[in-house]
């Protein structure tokens, strides 16, 4: 899921459109696994990269931990689950460029097919939430 929202995020970027507020709700998934980035109307030109690191971290932070954060902070809450390539990688989003990041180890074992099953799953989930 990184590697498609990086490679999104490079697309962007190559538009000179920078999307500074990037966060789980503004990433979509499909019932095929494939990844969008949503309210793509929130970039802007020219925007400020830092913003964009730190809100990817965050996100990252988000999706491995898998609970929200006390405070509004990227930090790993529970490094004792993180691979070291997932360690790695979560500590060099701020210093290293998005083509760079798209060839860490970490993303290279990607495989989109996994998604495919937890899709229904998350949708049931959200439905029932509404309640």
């Amino acid at each position: 899921m990184l590697f498609e929202v990086l490679t999104g995020l490079e697309f962007l970027l190559g538009r000179g459109l920078v999307y500074e507020q990037l966060s789980c709700a503004n990433v979509l998934v499909n019932f095929a696994g494939e990844v969008k980035i949503c309210n793509v109307e929130n970039c802007r030109r020219s925007g400020n990269m830092t913003e964009l690191s730190t809100s990817f971290s965050k996100m990252m932070m988000n999706l491995m931990d898998k609970e929200r954060a006390k405070t509004m902070s990227a930090g790993l809450m529970h490094p004792d689950r993180w691979s070291d390539e997932a360690i790695d990688m979560f500590t060099s989003i701020t210093t290293t460029p998005i083509q760079k990041l798209l060839a860490h180890t970490f993303l290279l074992k990607k495989n989109q097919n996994e998604l495919q099953w937890l899709v229904p799953f998350v949708l049931i989930a959200a439905f029932h939430k509404r309640e």
